[in-house]
């Protein structure tokens, strides 16, 4: 992983304690992260959260939440739902549909 500023979508906790964060350049995944989730910031911690994150020699320094773009990328993709009818808003679940390209065990 190279160390620097990324946009990070977190995927999914597992067992309530990794957080698996897919790291994002032009928002397409390019690497991931597993880390105790308490190393996020608290309202950051559910999936299809998006933050900016700093890495280190290959670890997480700092971590910010962006609620704002979060929203905005979920509004974006419940428009682009609607226009491909691919699935009802009422079972909409961004945390399913965020950063999602490519799946994580398809990134090395």
């Amino acid at each position: 992983m190279t160390d620097g500023m990324y946009t990070a979508c977190l995927d999914r906790i597992v067992d309530g304690v990794d957080a698996v964060l897919l790291l994002e350049e032009d928002e397409k995944t390019v690497d991931k992260l597993i880390l105790d989730v308490d190393q996020l910031p608290p309202d950051g911690q559910h999936r299809g959260a998006l933050l900016e994150v700093v890495i280190d020699d290959g670890e997480l320094v700092d971590a910010t939440h962006l609620p704002g773009k979060e929203q905005e990328r979920h509004e974006r993709i419940k428009k682009k739902a609607r226009k491909t009818n691919t699935i009802s808003i009422e079972e909409f679940d961004p945390g399913e549909h965020v950063g999602r390209r490519p799946s994580p065990s398809s990134v090395s």
